[in-house]
């Protein structure tokens, strides 16, 4: 990765103290802008970078992604921003430069590492070079804290936050959200005191069903299962989970793809440090209705073939233009699919109706369609291909 040669004009301004509107010049791309940036809200920020920023639907802090490819940064290019915000002023902006999981399959896992590898080495090279030499900090994510290089630019932490040929993140925020951190017990605290029940929205036709569960666009690699496990962790009060450091520790491939047993074991070690306990159950529709009662979203690992994407997709936006009494008259005539071993897939349960014989299922490819789709349970249970995970504080 070749990064940018700097201009002299900011070899001279070692000694000096470079301004954001000067970093943002030097790097390329216009993350501070002109102005105040932890005032400035996030589709602020979108607008400035030219990309849509979808939002993920929560409470309280509410953080928006995109996926872009020519966006420049330091000479390489930025592949997705994240950015969170909470009362309309972005609290912390997150560029993805480098992942394992957007490397295509068959590429070779030492190639992949050497490349990251490199990449993080220049990319800390022609920061220092701008700012001066880094300074070792911690990052308390997932209830752990997290070695990282950083920078004092104003009053903003500039953070490179690379795990070793797995990713590499280039974080922006305030000095003082940098330094405040949240400690574990705070953490903890916060999520056993969360009121689940109140998610639970029950309509007049039988449907039940979670809101405020955030979403995750897991992009076109094949991380679905970090993806659903970091919404679920999301919606339980967990804060600073990400899909890549999920499919790092899951052991996740070159390109994607995370066995649920991986996933599995991800969700019982995260959520330790939380109160936070993993239970499994049988894909059944009392089991099914048992959890979105408690409040509790559920991880399932099914089959995702095109004629269950499709059927989903026509019944979804069928039922909204029939009476509850049509509408079982309609799936009553409609045939099992058939069993097709395609399309490994992970997603997350969010609801049911008893009344009509469906679950609610939702999928992590952003604030699409897909976000809220329901299926016929005798559908379900032919592309289903085992037991069903939640998490309980």
């Amino acid at each position: 990765m070749k990064y940018a040669i700097l201009p002299l004009f900011f070899a001279m301004m070692l000694c000096a103290q470079v301004t954001p509107k000067q970093f943002d010049t030097a790097m390329g791309l216009r993350v501070f802008g002109d102005g105040d940036i932890w005032s400035e809200s996030a589709q602020s920020l979108a607008t400035r970078l030219n990309c849509h920023m979808a939002s993920d639907g929560a409470e309280g802090i509410v953080r928006y992604s995109a996926y872009v490819n020519k966006l420049p940064c330091f000479g390489s290019k930025v592949g997705q921003i994240r950015a969170s915000e909470r009362d309309g002023k972005l609290l912390q902006v997150a560029l993805t430069l480098g992942n394992k999981g957007d490397i295509a399959k068959g590429t070779k896992a030492a190639a992949v590492k050497n490349a990251l590898v490199k990449e993080a080495k220049e990319l800390r090279k022609a920061i220092n070079d701008i700012l001066g030499k880094s300074e070792k900090g911690q990052l308390s994510l997932s209830g752990k804290n997290v070695r990282v290089d950083w920078w004092k630019c104003g009053d903003s932490a500039v953070v490179l936050d690379a795990e070793s040929g797995e990713f590499i993140f280039l974080r922006f925020m305030s000095i003082a959200t940098f330094e405040a951190g949240v400690s574990r017990k705070e953490a903890r605290q916060k999520v056993q005191a969360a009121n689940l029940m109140r998610n639970i929205d029950r309509k007049d036709n039988g449907d039940v069903y979670l809101m405020n569960v955030p979403m995750v666009d897991q992009g076109p690699k094949g991380y679905c299962a970090p993806a659903s496990l970091e919404r679920v962790f999301l919606y339980l009060g967990i804060q600073g989970v990400d899909m890549h450091r999920i499919a790092d520790d899951a052991k996740t491939g070159v390109g994607g793809g995370t066995s649920s047993e991986e996933l599995e074991k991800i969700a019982q070690k995260w959520g330790r440090r939380y109160g936070v306990s993993t239970h499994t159950a049988p894909f059944k529709f009392r089991a099914i209705q048992k959890a979105i009662d408690e409040g509790l979203p559920m991880i399932w690992t099914m089959w995702s073939t095109n004629v269950y994407g499709e059927r989903a997709n026509q019944n979804t936006h069928a039922r909204q233009t029939m009476t509850t009494e049509q509408w079982i008259k309609t799936l009553k005539k409609q045939k099992k699919i058939k069993d097709v071993h395609e399309g490994p897939h992970i997603c997350l349960v969010i609801g049911y109706n008893a009344t009509t014989n469906e679950i609610a299922v939702s999928n992590s490819w952003g604030n699409s369609a897909a976000a809220l789709w329901w299926v016929r349970m005798d559908d379900a249970e032919v592309v289903a291909r085992g037991k069903l995970v939640y998490l309980k504080p």
